[in-house]
């Protein structure tokens, strides 16, 4: 992973391919909404590769707190694949993604083979 370029991917390094487990959580801000998705999604070397996982948030003005949903999966990943992680929220309204220690965005990679 760069911190310089492409700083939202991580990408396998030369001679790094193998299988690895790929994670990632999004937790949304405290929030009231109605009838709304947010969802979370992986790509793989810009296209979508995974399915998307989707919270949906059904009702009237309700408050709902935190919103986390994550996924994690295993890839047999090449020398110079990406991955990228892309969340999407159709409230109509600003919606911000949590911060900091505890609840907050994670993105990972761990080689297991």
């Amino acid at each position: 992973h760069s911190t310089v370029t492409n700083n939202g991917r991580i990408t396998i390094p030369s001679g790094a391919g193998g299988v690895y487990l790929i994670f990632a959580q999004a937790v949304w801000g405290n929030t009231a909404s109605t009838e709304a998705f947010r969802l979370i999604r992986l790509h793989k070397n810009g296209s979508q590769h995974f399915p998307a996982v989707t919270s949906i948030v059904l009702g009237t003005s309700i408050t709902v707190g935190f919103i986390r949903h994550g996924f994690f999966t295993v890839d047999n990943a090449s020398a110079t694949d990406y991955y990228e992680v892309e969340v999407q929220h159709n409230t109509g309204t600003n919606e911000s993604l949590q911060g900091g220690s505890g609840d907050s965005v994670t993105f990972g990679a761990v080689k297991v083979a």
